[in-house]
């Protein structure tokens, strides 16, 4: 049979452990190449437009503050915001963090023709004519690299538009009259009086920005206020002062290494064909073959729900053997228990590991890039980002990665292939394979793999020195809600 323990007697299992587990980090590698991701090229470009509007609210209000704000309804509340923010400081820091985000994207080498033309328009916007000019000669193919190529060359060459480029400047302000860059190029040609209620046509969305960004930067502190604020029971819980749960481990008997290995394999294999079959699928019911490709990306992620619940039977269905056979609960098997996520104790725990975590891991990988050892973090950022999937793809992308991952993961990953690896090898190498193979798919860059081995590492000691994997389950949770806010602060 496929499940119980007489299965470590099929010779077929480990070959096939070394045919699936290498081809499927391998297509994990081709799958994230950065020219034919258009996902992460929309997160980035969400979020550099973020930056952009919050920057455009601020220069705005600190014109306004120094002339008085005495023409524009509200001005005096939006002064004294930005007053009380810094307007000071506020503008070079996001020109930096705009200049830091461009360089990032050309390190990793993600830059394409329509990114170089959006860069140009962020430059022109930022009044670097040198830049936008340098971006501008990089592309390769002008005729097809933006509808706004040509407005933006003569902007940057400080050419006048003649009446063609006049004509296709007002169809963009008709077609894409919300679109950030289409109003920013029509500003640089002096299409609009420079008002405070013409920055864009869209004094609301600079705010949001504006304000987005400041709550992004105070939640890291403000939430490691509160992990403080229960680090002395959460130390007492961890060093033992507390008595807190059994620990039993009977997995190995039950889940030998290589069925778990096929079965890991078989996971990331489904979710990988996710996007392939929800291809397919609206091929086959849109007309002429044409579809909307966030359409695409809504039923690849149902799609993933589907195959994350699939492979979450499959690794669970062994503990009916385990509990007809009398070797225990649900608990004794996997140290899991559904009560686990009401249980104070287990939040006092890990939440504040979770924030201490995030806090501590954050410059790690911007430490990394430096050393140019290999893509850069960025780009494991914007794979993950909800950015560009629509309304309803964030809130599935969001309820993916902050419930479904962290309960399906820590039982595949935690529950049972850290149990048979320790089981097999030891403590030590069981934590290090079981985080070495979660960080292998969970990384796109050095960076991100390192730092993903590191979280993996964290969720490990979190299961093993409580002995619940309901504290890994909340904890890696937690670090994923707090990363999913800051990605959505920032814009992508």
């Amino acid at each position: 049979m496929l499940l119980g323990h007489r299965v470590s007697q099929k010779s077929i299992l480990w070959p096939l452990v070394v045919v699936m587990l290498p081809g499927w980090l391998v297509l994990v590698s081709l799958v994230r190449r950065p020219a034919t991701d258009w996902h992460v090229q929309m997160a980035f470009r969400e979020r550099v437009v973020q930056q952009m509007q919050a920057y455009d609210y601020a220069e705005q209000i600190e014109i306004l503050h120094t002339r008085g704000f005495t023409l524009v309804p509200n001005a005096y509340d939006y002064a004294r915001q930005i007053e009380k923010a810094g307007s000071g400081s506020s503008l070079p820091a996001r020109r930096a963090s705009i200049a830091t985000l461009f360089s990032q994207w050309h390190k990793a080498g993600l830059t394409n023709d329509p990114q170089l033309v959006d860069e140009a328009v962020v430059w022109l916007r930022l009044g670097d004519r040198d830049k936008a000019a340098a971006a501008l000669a990089e592309v390769k193919k002008p005729e097809s690299a933006s509808h706004y190529f040509t407005l933006a060359l003569k902007a940057a060459q400080g050419r006048p538009l003649e009446t063609e480029d006049q004509q296709k400047l007002e169809w963009l302000r008709r077609t894409w009259g919300n679109d950030w860059w289409v109003l920013t190029v029509a500003r640089l040609h002096g299409i609009s009086d420079g008002s405070f209620s013409d920055i864009s046509e869209h004094v609301s969305a600079a705010k949001l920005a504006w304000r987005r960004l400041r709550i992004a930067d105070g939640l890291l502190p403000g939430l490691g206020i509160v992990a403080l604020l229960l680090a002395v029971p959460a130390w007492k819980l961890l060093c033992g002062t507390w008595k807190v749960w059994p620990y039993c481990e009977r997995v190995q008997r039950l889940w030998p290494v290589p069925l778990m290995l096929c079965v890991l394999s078989l996971r990331g294999l489904f979710l990988l064909l996710g996007g392939t079959v929800a291809g397919i699928v609206v091929r086959l019911v849109s007309a002429a073959g044409q579809h909307d490709i966030l359409t695409v990306i809504h039923i690849q992620e149902c799609l993933n729900f589907v195959f994350n619940m699939l492979v979450a039977v499959a690794t669970t269905y062994g503990v009916k053997e385990c509990v007809a056979s009398n070797w225990g609960t649900l608990g004794d098997v996997l140290g899991f228990e559904r009560t686990d996520f009401f249980d104070r104790r287990l939040w006092c725990v890990a939440f504040p590991c979770a924030v201490m975590l995030v806090f501590g891991l954050e410059p790690l990988p911007q430490m990394l890039d430096q050393w140019h050892i290999g893509g850069a973090s960025l780009f494991d950022t914007l794979s993950r980002s909800p950015g560009g999937y629509g309304p309803l793809g964030a809130i599935l992308s969001v309820t993916q990665a902050v419930i479904i991952a962290p309960v399906i993961e820590e039982i595949i990953y935690r529950g049972f292939l850290l149990s048979t690896l320790r089981s097999r090898f030891g403590v030590v190498p069981g934590v290090l394979l079981s985080s070495a193979i979660y960080a292998m798919a969970h990384g796109a860059s050095v960076a991100g793999t390192v730092t993903a081995f590191l979280y993996g590492t964290a969720y490990a000691g979190m299961k093993l020195h409580t002995g619940r994997l309901g504290a890994a389950m909340l904890m890696h949770g937690c670090v994923a809600a707090i990363v999913t806010a800051l990605m959505l602060l920032h814009g992508g």
